[in-house]
């Protein structure tokens, strides 16, 4: 299950880096929020 959860949320922070990159404070993402719990 841990696995499954960890993959949904690479696959979010993959989306979220598309369109910026992962050091962004000016626009804060719901990926980038949920990635922190999973790991």
């Amino acid at each position: 299950m841990k696995r499954v959860f960890l993959c949904l949320n690479f696959a979010l922070l993959k989306a979220a880096l598309k369109p910026a990159p992962f050091l962004s404070p000016s626009s804060p993402t719901p990926a980038g929020t949920a990635v922190p719990p999973g790991i």
